[in-house]
């Protein structure tokens, strides 16, 4: 599931200012390849002279943080879609993104700044994109005022999350990016990787008394990770960083065996763990291969010759806490100047 900033805390806010929560619309937000009703779409776009544009606004709806891209049609596609409850919803989590976007330290925490920042949000929303809907300006209006009068809790669980990733460096200080991937995750569009993944599950499932549906499903829920992650990638590429894609599969056990010894290095020296919270390890070599829990690892090497790799665990609270390479690479992206 790809989330940003943090799933739970999501919930945990939207259940306390709204007494519910909408998962479905903290998924659709964050999913990368979302399922969009494009004749919807097609209606909203025709009635306002934009048909033209369909291919664009439908790459910019199904991306990941469809509201800061194309807010003028994101939030009519919410209110046309899920009703105008779900409104107070997306703005919650924009509010929750907009935290993350724009908390530089994790030293502490200004809370006039960031209601500047919900503030400022208010007015352009209400003089720009939310002109053609104007029954959310009183939603928006409102959960802003929730969001402030409980601003300082807010921005302590946010700022846990961001603890729980490490201190954020910049783009500038990484030196490459090396992805080491199994094969099944070298295809080269959604489909191939479709097919790559059901062959890769019944290969895996074969040596089962039982087989259940849910684990071909859980596969391809790697689709939308991995699709994610590898766009993001290409974006750091084209910023001018290293990125560098090794196929395990294909890789020599000695090569296997050095790859190890590297990240139980890099834990030791970085107070990281290799460990997930069934104690078992991310990466492991099987005979003379290797498995990685989710299907890639990262590792990220900086200019001042550090290093540091993903999937890990850190202990945070008396807590195994998993950090995923898209937590990562979302967090470095959000955390950025805008990638030209």
């Amino acid at each position: 599931m790809l989330i940003i900033p943090n799933l739970s805390i999501h919930r945990k806010w939207e259940r306390k200012i709204l007494g519910k929560s909408f998962r479905e619309i903290d998924e659709f937000i964050d999913n990368a390849y979302s399922d969009i009703d494009t004749y919807l779409l097609m209606d909203l776009l025709k009635n306002r002279g934009k048909i033209d544009l369909l291919e664009f606004y439908t790459r910019c709806i199904r991306g990941p943080d469809p509201w800061r891209i194309c807010s003028e049609i994101f939030f009519l596609y919410i209110y046309s879609r899920y009703g105008v409850k779900c409104l107070e919803t997306a703005f919650i989590h924009v509010f929750l993104d907009l935290f993350v976007m724009n908390m530089s330290t994790i030293e502490f925490i200004d809370t006039e700044s960031f209601t500047k920042i919900v503030d400022d949000y208010v007015d352009k929303a209400i003089t720009t994109y939310l002109s053609d809907l104007p029954e959310s300006i009183d939603i928006l209006i409102d959960v802003s005022k929730k969001i402030k009068s409980n601003l300082a809790e807010i921005l302590r669980d946010v700022l846990n999350w961001i603890m729980k990733l490490g201190k954020a460096r910049s783009i500038s200080e990484i030196e490459s990016i090396d992805v080491y991937h199994e094969s099944y995750l070298l295809s080269a569009n959604e489909i191939e990787l479709i097919e790559s993944l059901e062959r890769h599950w019944h290969k895996s499932s074969m040596s089962r008394n039982h087989i259940s549906s849910n684990d071909l499903l859980r596969y391809k829920s790697r689709i939308r990770e991995f699709l994610l992650s590898r766009t993001l990638l290409d974006e750091l590429f084209g910023a001018g960083v290293s990125v560098n894609f090794f196929n395990i599969t294909g890789m020599q056990l000695n090569e296997l065996i050095e790859l190890r010894f590297k990240v139980n290095r890099i834990a030791s020296s970085s107070n990281i763990s290799l460990l997930s919270r069934e104690e078992r390890p991310f990466y492991r070599i099987l005979g003379e291969t290797a498995v990685i829990t989710g299907g890639y690892m990262l590792v990220v090497k900086f200019i001042d010759e550090k290093a540091i790799f993903y999937p890990h665990s850190v202990v945070r609270d008396n807590e195994l806490i998993t950090v995923t390479p898209l937590d990562f690479l979302i967090y470095l992206i959000e955390t950025n100047p805008p990638i030209k």
